[in-house]
């Protein structure tokens, strides 16, 4: 049993992290932090024209790898105590990255500015979609209110 948070550097992702470090430190398990990107070959035909696609997949994971090591090093008073792993996953929709890192024992958690029309009492689009989607239990961590 693992809690998966996803990461993306912003105020809500670091609420979540905040939030999933202390429950991974109460549970005495591990700490998956999930960092999702777009490879350069996925995206438009003329990012990547004349260029060697591969060479530049790679340079992304390796790239998404340094920024969530740096979102890691830059939170490490969080993360003292725990066990953690990172994943980066190639994927357009964060959501989709979070759920397939986590099985039916993980806790998911997801940070949520609350936008909407009732001020901000509906969730984002990936707290939705992970909400709707998971095997096993989500936690919805909202942002500092303004």
């Amino acid at each position: 049993m693992s809690i998966i948070v996803g990461l993306d550097g912003s105020d809500t992702s670091l609420e979540a992290l905040r939030w999933a470090a202390g429950e991974a430190r109460r549970r005495e398990t591990d700490l998956v932090l999930v960092y999702s990107y777009v490879p350069p070959s996925w995206q438009s035909p003329l990012a990547t024209a004349g260029s060697d696609e591969e060479t530049m997949d790679r340079e992304a994971q390796r790239s998404a790898g340094r920024r969530l090591a740096e979102l890691a090093d830059d939170n490490a008073a969080l993360l003292e105590g725990v066990q953690v792993r990172h994943v980066t996953v190639p994927e357009r929709q964060p959501a989709r990255a979070l759920l397939e890192t986590a099985g039916p024992q993980d806790t998911i958690v997801v940070g949520s500015r609350g936008l909407g029309g009732f001020s901000g009492l509906l969730l984002g689009s990936v707290s939705q979609h992970v909400l709707h989607h998971a095997q096993g239990p989500v936690i919805v961590v909202r942002g500092a209110r303004t």
